[in-house]
Order: structure tokens, then sequence, then C-alpha cells
């Protein structure tokens, strides 16, 4: 019996799907046997497919790349991803300031390639993500900034990225309760479920 019975009716008015990813369509580099189905099934009905998946480790492109070794085709304007909710806001309502981040080369690249201008040394804002090219001096870095009044603000909120194996990878979430044990501070975090996320997928969807 499945544990969340569909609602028939309900799924025929179903316009667009939004699929995560990590642990959701494959874990790892294994794509679940369900997924090109579903995928097809989805095409043939006429229904939108996007993705979006809160792993601010990588971008767009490197997603987009690792589902064509799957064999599945994505646009670009349909992979979404939480690194571009937050510099969509930046952009918007903090244009000029210099930004600390704290990620993998992937999520720096996005910030540079966007225009926001980046400094290590005495920034507006300091962005956390998903890094798993982290180290002490990050920390130490940005501990420092958020101390000191620096607006703080997070990519997404997740504590653990699934595995292969069923094991997990320290997420952003994680990285954000130590910075909170040495600074008092929490950031507002951009990925879902929050609102920024919500009105981001609908304004790219037109959904």
């Amino acid at each position: 019996m499945n544990a969340y019975p569909l609602d028939a009716e309900k799924v025929k008015k179903i316009k667009c799907f939004v699929l995560d990813m990590d642990g959701t369509i494959y874990l790892g580099k294994t794509l679940f046997p369900f997924t090109p189905k579903f995928l097809q099934d989805a095409h043939d009905s006429g229904r939108e497919v996007y993705f979006f998946t809160n792993n601010s480790s990588q971008n767009a492109r490197r997603y987009i790349e690792k589902l064509a070794g799957m064999n599945i085709t994505v646009a670009p304007d349909h992979m979404l991803i939480s690194n571009a909710v937050i510099i969509e806001y930046l952009l918007a309502e903090h244009a000029g300031k210099t930004v600390y981040v704290v990620g993998t080369p992937a999520l720096v690249d996005d910030f540079r390639s966007a225009g926001i201008p980046l400094n290590d040394e005495a920034p507006d804002i300091v962005v956390l993500g998903f890094d798993t090219t982290l180290t002490y001096e990050k920390l130490h870095k940005a501990c420092d900034f958020i101390r000191g009044g620096c607006i703080y603000y997070g990519v997404n909120p997740d504590f653990n990225c699934p595995i292969e194996g069923g094991a997990f990878l320290p997420d952003c979430g994680s990285i954000a309760r130590l910075i909170e044990g040495s600074t008092g501070r929490t950031p507002e975090f951009f990925g879902k479920p929050s609102r920024r996320t919500f009105e981001f997928i609908v304004r790219k969807t037109g959904f």
C-alpha cells in the first residue's frame, strides 16, 4: 500500500513537475530505475518538467552535464538551482555590495559570472554554501566578518546531502550550525523550502 496514495483527479490537473535531484531521481552517480519512465510519461502527457536542486556545491552547467551522462537532456532554462535564487536576490536588493562566498569554485564562479563583486578582506555580505572545499581559514574569515556585523545569508538549509550506500555528506545547514556556535548568528536561507525559492520557481516556469 502506498504511504502517500495519489489522487488521480488532482494528478490530471498538474501542468508542470519541478523535480528534486539528489536522492529523488538519482543517488550519487546512479539513476533510479523509475526515473526514465516517469520523465517519458510526463513528456508524452504534454506536461512541463523542470529540475531544481538545493545542492550549491555545483552549478547548473555541471548538473546539465551530469544528467546528460545519464541520458537525460535538459534545456538550460529548465535546470534551476539554489545558487540562482540567492544571486537573483543579491542583484536586485544589494546591487554593488561586495560578497565573501564560503563555497566551492563552482559556486564562486556563479557569483563571478553574475557580476557580483567578491571580497575576501572587508565584504559587506557573507554567503555560505554547501562547501565541499571548506577550510579552517574560510571558517575563520567568515566568523570574523559575521561577528563584525556583515549581512549573512545561506544558500541552502540542508543538514545532509544523501550519497550512495545510505551515507550522507554534511551540507550547508550543518556548516551554518558550526558558524552559529562561534558567532551566535544564523543566516537567512534561500533554497527550498524558502518562499524565495517558491517565488523564483513561479517566475521561471510561469506556473
